[in-house]
């Protein structure tokens, strides 16, 4: 009796454990009406992978920088006048690196070297290198 006394029991509490003591409905599934149908949204095709076009708001007219502040398309080689009694700089583009150098007339040499973003400055001229690209680089320059 012992045994069928515990097993009743046991039955008893697995039942007991699906009852509830509130008068709540159990929740409703929600119904479906109709076809089933595919919901889409939205979403912006990914665009192509062109590059912004390689520009400078002085085009090649290096001349636009004698009063300090210009945008200008530079490679190795050119001499890009300053202003502020600088007198021209010469460039140097290689791989993604700029190098922009002054030789004063006592034999000294100011030399920067840098990537695009990187601001810099010689006297009272600051120059950013904007963007590299096969030989060329976008040099602004403005006073400080």
């Amino acid at each position: 009796m012992r045994l069928s006394l515990s097993g009743s029991i046991v039955v008893i509490l697995l039942l007991a454990g699906g009852c509830s003591s509130t008068d709540k409905p159990p929740a409703a599934a929600p119904s479906v009406s109709g076809s089933p149908s595919a919901t889409t949204s939205a979403v912006p095709s990914p665009a192509p992978s062109s590059k912004a076009p390689f520009a400078a708001a002085d085009g090649t007219n290096l001349k636009a920088c004698a009063d300090g502040a210009c945008e200008v398309i530079v490679r190795s080689g050119d001499s890009v006048p300053a202003a502020g009694g600088l007198g021209k700089v010469k460039i140097s583009v290689r791989g993604d690196e700029v190098t922009i150098s002054k030789k004063t007339a006592d034999g000294f040499t100011s030399t920067l070297t840098g990537t695009p973003g990187l601001v810099q400055q010689i006297n009272k001229q600051l120059f950013l290198i904007v963007a590299v690209e096969d030989g060329r680089a976008v040099l602004r320059m403005a006073l400080s």
